[in-house]
């Protein structure tokens, strides 16, 4: 417009507007004035800011210190950052798919916060290499790459197909699509007072209504569906936690904001590439091969065995044609105690290679009786190794003094006070 103005105005086609005529005039307001004088003002203020905040900044990135007066409810102030180091390309390309629990751990005595949990890892067991079902277990971090000595456990590398959300989907119809499945937007005191249970359903956190605890499975499953028909977002979280006695409090939970593992593998309905992350896959089951799926059981299969491992850790040679002595590290951890090895729950069981003496000391399942008296050398339980052709492995009391069977109990955490759960 200006431009055809400009030209009308050259040639004389109309004429130019007189700022003197009050027709094109408007009262200068004191309340435009200071607004004027303030917004310059806050300009000079941001300039000046800029300055502090460029020099804290790069500080931050130089050191890796953290200057914070509230300290941002981290539990660390310093060891944010580090020189990507360019010794090899394994080197270099690590420093961009680890994770570090914290330096806080490194101080910590116990091993617990060190430990291979099957939320975030695929167990993978020389001795039971036939355990190719994974049930509850995940592959979001590489089991075996992580360094040896302090590190060990806590700085950990991300599995080669696991991928970390960072934009947040559009999530405005799911509460339209679960409305048409049938859910309860609130509890009334009819509802309550039937002998039906309800599980309470969540988006980030928000209570989107209520649904019959029969119905949940189906729900789960339809919603699932839809994501293969660009309804719902693909990296949308789906977590059903079934009712259980002691175990998480039961409910479907849709998550879908960033910084959330996600990893693909193949759901068996459609056979499409399904995304799951790291709270729903541990009520999945997932499996490793096709002659571990198990119909009616299983709902999805890995897309490679492979899976599990970082980038680095799938370019090392299989254990039979590497030199390491190692195949986890996780030295310090075992291989310095003197207890009974943690991996002998694994295949508990007697064999049939076993003396009809051993079965008056341990029952079917490889364990004691309780109230059983326990003397140097007496067995204390058994499990069948395959590794060695089903041979029945015993293991021995070796207390000095005499002890009685108190109890037996399949520990679910580190202090024993609960149950396992699946």
């Amino acid at each position: 417009f200006m431009v055809r103005k400009l030209y009308s105005l050259v040639a004389g086609e109309c004429s130019p507007d007189n700022p003197d005529s009050p027709q094109n005039q408007e009262i200068l307001l004191g309340g435009h004035l200071y607004g004027m004088l303030i917004k310059e003002k806050l300009g000079d203020c941001l300039n000046a800011i800029r300055a502090v905040i460029t020099a804290d900044l790069a500080y931050f990135l130089a050191t890796g210190n953290l200057a914070s007066s509230s300290g941002l409810d981290l539990m660390q102030a310093t060891g944010y950052t580090i020189v990507a180091e360019k010794l090899n390309f394994y080197r270099y390309i690590s420093h961009f798919r680890c994770v570090h629990r914290g330096s806080f751990f490194t101080q910590m005595k116990t091993t617990t916060v060190r430990k291979l949990l099957p939320e975030s890892h695929l167990i993978l067991l020389v001795e039971l290499i036939h355990l190719n079902q994974l049930i509850g277990q995940a592959g979001f971090i590489c089991p075996v790459h992580t360094p040896d000595g302090e590190p060990c456990g806590l700085l950990n590398h991300l599995s080669h197909t696991c991928r970390i959300i960072t934009t947040k989907p559009n999530v405005e119809m799911i509460p339209t699509i679960l409305a048409e499945m049938g859910i309860i937007n609130r509890l009334t005191t009819g509802t309550r007072d039937t002998k039906k249970s309800f599980l309470c359903m969540q988006l980030d956190g928000k209570i989107l209504g209520w649904c019959e605890t029969g119905h949940a499975q189906s729900i789960v499953n339809k919603l699932r569906l839809l994501k293969f028909e660009d309804e719902i977002s693909i990296d949308l979280e789906i977590g059903y936690v079934p009712p259980s006695n002691g175990g998480q409090y039961p409910g479907i939970y849709l998550f879908s904001e960033q910084s959330r593992m996600m990893r693909p593998v193949r759901y068996l309905v459609n056979n499409e590439i399904d995304m799951v992350g790291s709270f729903e896959q541990v009520y999945m089951n997932i499996a490793c091969l096709q002659e571990d799926i198990i119909k009616g059981v299983t709902t999805h299969i890995e897309i490679e065995p492979t899976s599990m491992l970082s980038i680095l850790a799938n370019l090392t040679p299989f254990s039979d044609y590497n030199q390491s002595p190692r195949n986890m590290y996780q030295c310090q951890v075992v291989s310095l105690d003197e207890f009974y090895e943690s991996g002998i729950k694994h295949h508990f069981g007697l064999g049939e290679d076993v003396p009809p003496s051993l079965r008056e000391k341990l029952d079917n399942d490889g364990l004691p009786f309780i109230g059983a008296r326990l003397k140097t050398g007496d067995p204390l339980c058994a499990y069948i190794d395959d590794t060695q052709g089903g041979k029945t492995i015993v293991k021995q009391y070796k207390g000095s003094e005499d002890a009685y069977v108190d109890q037996v109990r399949l520990l679910g955490d580190d202090l024993g006070i609960y149950e396992v759960q699946k």
